[in-house]
């Protein structure tokens, strides 16, 4: 059976070189022009389009492969060249390091997808903060908060949103509430007006959520749900209130006799860096608004040592495992705002090994061919001798 399938015609195709040279040059050009997509379109546009997709389609209609799967066929194809084509000998060890040093670099590409934690922040000129928002997962929070000074305290706690399924009902145990929940949406819009009957007031005057489909762009998506309070709780209201996680402040509420607060927000990730933006910059193509380069001006502060450095698209700065791109920018009433993509990758360590590897193996093969072809020619003069 093992023959057979090492015979297989099709086995043969995929464990061809000719197949890693061709997903090699197609990660070459879908590397190339991410690069230039991303100055129009953003990072996570980019990633979207073309990494994180099976096919994808230019000029409206030709279809051409993501990285997704590229990367699938060059993992097979290495699997079966290691089982199939290697010769394991100590004369071809330059060319081992290689081939799995490519392997182990598609593994590791496979464990950051998985298992990288993805944020963002949007800073104004001047700001600093030291929390991100997560691209993907929400949450129901609630909190009490009292001011001192200048300096805002929040106390609370927050349910995943994912695990709110509607007719369960969710609990805040330090809070000593619970609710239920009645309905919930992904993705929504919201429309104001005023409230409808059974219906408790929320910020914003929102009095309806639409439902609409997910965005490519997590970062457009605005979930929201309907809670009923049934007035069992340390929650001291009864009748459904919507909470949206587009509304720009959050609603508030009394439980257990004081004043509170309730949000749909998204997951928060305390970070080890405060991260301040001293200024933006953008340049944009001649005749145009359009958006060439972009680049922050940013302070770092970690372990109460402060920094400043600049991140543009091209060049990310890493600190405390932690690294941040340049991810888009927006307009907003502050001025210019730049948000920037922070990544936590716990496998970030094994691109550098797996580029040791093939370099080192590049450079092992090379000498041994080296060594092999002035052994050929002294034993070539000795024989014409």
């Amino acid at each position: 059976m093992w023959n057979s399938f090492k015979k297989n015609r099709f086995v043969k195709i995929l464990a061809s070189f000719d197949v890693t040279v061709i997903c090699l040059l197609f990660l070459m050009v879908l590397t190339f022009w991410g690069t230039l997509y991303q100055i129009d379109y953003g990072l996570y546009a980019a990633q979207q389009k073309m990494f994180r997709t099976w096919f994808f389609t230019f000029l409206g209609f030709i279809p051409f492969p993501g990285a997704k799967l590229v990367l699938w066929v060059a993992f097979i194809n290495l699997v079966l060249a290691g089982l199939f084509k290697h010769t394991y000998h100590w004369r071809k060890i330059g060319l081992l390091f290689i081939h799995y040093g490519l392997l182990i670099l598609i593994v590791s590409a496979g464990f950051t997808y998985h298992f990288a934690q993805e944020s963002s922040l949007t800073l104004a000129e001047g700001e600093a903060a030291n929390v991100s928002d997560d691209y993907h997962e929400w949450e129901i929070a609630l909190w009490r908060q009292t001011a001192k000074g200048d300096t805002v305290t929040r106390d609370g706690e927050a349910v995943s949103l994912r695990s709110a399924k509607p007719g369960e009902t969710i609990s805040f145990p330090t809070f000593s509430a619970s609710f239920a929940v009645d309905q919930k949406y992904p993705n929504c819009k919201a429309m104001v007006g005023p409230p409808k009957t059974g219906f408790l007031a929320n910020s914003f005057n929102i009095n309806e959520l639409i439902s609409q489909d997910d965005a490519s762009d997590p970062a457009e998506n605005n979930p929201g749900v309907i809670l009923e309070f049934s007035g069992k709780s340390a929650v001291n209201l009864i009748g459904k209130m919507i909470v949206y996680g587009g509304a720009p402040t959050a609603t508030p509420i009394e439980v257990d006799g004081k004043p509170a607060f309730i949000a749909v927000r998204r997951v928060k990730h305390p970070l080890p860096i405060t991260l301040q933006l001293i200024a933006f910059r953008k340049t944009e193509y001649p005749g145009t608004d359009k958006a060439r380069s972009f680049e922050s001006d940013v302070a770092l502060g970690h372990g109460g040592v402060f920094k400043k450095a600049n991140i543009s698209m091209n060049k990310p700065y890493r600190e405390a495992g932690f690294t941040f791109y340049q991810a888009s920018f927006a307009q907003s009433g502050q001025g210019q705002t730049s948000t920037f993509a922070i990544v936590k990758n716990y496998g970030r360590m094994l691109p550098y090994i797996c580029c040791l590897m093939v370099g080192g193996g590049l450079i092992l093969h090379f000498v041994m061919r080296l060594f092999q072809f002035a052994r050929r020619k002294k034993l070539g003069e000795n024989h014409a001798a």
